[in-house]
C-alpha cells in the first residue's frame, strides 16, 4: 500500500509532500499539569490553485510539571484545506512568491495516558483552525503558523458527558512539490517533412509566400482547457481565414502556444497550458483545417499578459502564430 502510495505521488503533478516541527501549549485546563513539549508532522497536499487538501499526522508527547511519571500521547490524523487569501509574486511570470493562508481540518486522535507502569488509550474526534504566512521559491514551500487544536474525550469525572481539550502551537514546517516528469519544459509535436525527391523527379523551388492572416487569441476559464462557446465562434474565424489560405494554394502552418496565469507551480502549469493547446487543436481539426498545419507547444505561466490579480483571465490564453 505505501508504495502504491509513493508512486500515486511522483506521477501526478500538483502534489506536494513535507513535515513540520513546532512547540505545543496545553491549555482548557491541561496547562495545570501538563508542561509545553515539542510537536512533530508529516503531511502530504494536493494544490489546486490558491488552495491546497491535506492529509496530515501529527505526534506529541506531553510530561507532567512535577515530578512524576505521567505522561500523555497524543496522535492526530487530519484531513483539512488551505487556501491561500493573499499572496503576492516575489518574480513575475514565476511561482515565487509570499503571502497568508488560513485553513480548516478534521479527523481523529489517539489519546494514551501512561502512569507508571498503568496505561490507558482511547480515540476522539478532532478539528483544528490555522493562520500563518508562507513564502514560496522554487518547488519549495516554507510556512509559519498559530494552530488552536480541539478534541473530545469521555468527561473524567466519571459522567457519561464529553470533555473538550484544547492545543495551542506555533509550527513551522516545509513542503516540496513532486512532479512526474520534473524539469520537463515545452512539449511540442514535430512538423512533418516533405519526402525526399527521386534522381528522376527534381524538386520544384518555389518560394513559399509571406501569410498574413491575423488569428484571433482565446481565452480560457480558471483551471480549464475547454473551449468556451464565445472562443468557438473567434476558432471558427480563424479556421475560416487558415482554409480561405489553401483556397490560395498557400498552406501557412500555425503554432498554437498555450498559457496560464501564475497561480499553482510551474510545473502544473506547463501541463495546462499544453492541454489548452491541444484543445484548440483538435477544435480546428474538426472545422476542418489540415492537420499538418497545426503543432502546439506550452509557455506555461511565462510571457504574462498582465500582474494584475483581478484580469488573470487574459493570461489565460492560447495564440495562434502563423509561419
Amino acid at each position: 500500500m505505501l508504495s502504491l502510495l509513493v508512486v500515486s505521488i511522483l506521477s501526478t503533478g500538483g502534489f506536494e509532500a513535507g513535515g513540520q516541527i513546532g512547540i505545543l501549549w496545553p491549555a482548557s485546563g491541561l496547562e495545570n499539569n501538563l508542561a509545553p513539549t515539542a510537536l512533530f508532522g508529516v503531511g502530504l497536499g494536493w494544490e489546486t490553485g490558491p488552495g491546497r487538501v491535506t492529509l496530515e499526522y501529527d505526534y506529541a508527547s506531553l510530561r507532567a510539571k512535577q515530578a512524576s511519571p505521567y505522561r500523555f500521547d497524543i496522535h492526530e490524523l487530519l484531513l483539512g484545506y488551505d487556501y491561500e487569501f493573499f499572496r503576492r509574486q516575489t518574480a513575475p511570470g514565476t511561482a515565487a512568491g509570499w503571502g497568508f493562508d488560513a485553513s480548516a481540518a478534521a479527523g481523529y486522535s489517539r489519546l494514551s495516558r501512561t502512569l507508571g507502569s498503568a496505561r490507558e488509550t482511547g480515540r476522539s474526534p478532532a478539528g483544528r483552525v490555522a493562520i500563518g504566512f508562507f513564502q514560496r521559491r522554487g518547488r519549495c514551500r516554507l510556512s509559519l503558523g498559530l494552530v488552536n487544536t480541539l478534541y473530545l474525550e469521555k468527561d473524567r469525572n466519571g459522567s457519561s458527558g464529553l470533555a473538550v481539550g484544547q492545543l495551542l502551537s506555533l509550527r513551522a514546517g516545509v513542503a516540496v512539490a513532486m512532479v512526474g516528469r520534473p524539469g520537463k519544459a515545452v512539449i511540442e509535436k514535430p512538423i512533418p517533412q516533405p519526402p525526399t525527391p527521386t534522381p528522376e523527379t527534381p524538386p520544384e523551388i518555389a518560394e513559399q509566400p509571406e501569410v498574413e492572416l491575423d488569428l484571433a487569441t482565446i481565452h480560457f476559464d480558471f483551471d480549464k482547457w475547454s473551449i468556451r462557446p464565445g472562443d468557438a465562434s473567434t476558432l471558427e474565424g480563424n479556421a475560416r481565414r487558415l482554409l480561405a489560405a489553401v483556397e490560395r494554394n498557400v498552406k501557412p502552418t500555425v503554432m498554437i502556444e498555450g498559457y496560464c496565469d501564475p497561480i499553482g507551480t510551474s510545473e502544473y502549469n506547463m501541463a495546462l497550458g499544453q492541454r489548452r493547446a491541444e484543445s484548440a487543436r483538435a477544435y480546428l481539426v474538426k472545422l476542418g483545417v489540415a492537420a499538418d498545419q497545426l503543432s502546439t507547444t506550452s509557455y506555461g505561466e511565462e510571457k504574462l499578459v498582465t500582474t494584475d490579480e483581478a484580469r488573470y483571465e487574459m493570461n489565460r490564453r492560447c495564440e495562434f502564430k502563423t509561419r
